[in-house]
């Protein structure tokens, strides 16, 4: 699998576990934007990385992708 597509599919499995809306990010990025990392468009800079991580209520020494374990049930 493309890493773009991987990285995408996983913020938006944390990104519903977690009961966000697209919206709920709408201080570090525009819906349109997060829609297209969600669709594997495009790859965030480790900058927006950093901000979708605070967002998801991780740190800057985590990754998004090192948060999907705790959405597991």
């Amino acid at each position: 699998m493309d890493l773009k597509k991987a990285f995408g599919e996983a913020l938006r499995k944390i990104r519903t576990c977690r009961k966000l809306t697209q919206e709920d990010f709408s201080a570090i990025s525009s819906r349109t934007y997060l829609s297209t990392l969600e669709r594997g468009v495009y790859s965030p800079t480790i900058e927006k990385l950093d901000a979708i991580a605070s967002v998801l209520g991780g740190s800057s020494s985590n990754s998004a992708c090192c948060l999907l374990p705790e959405c597991r049930p």
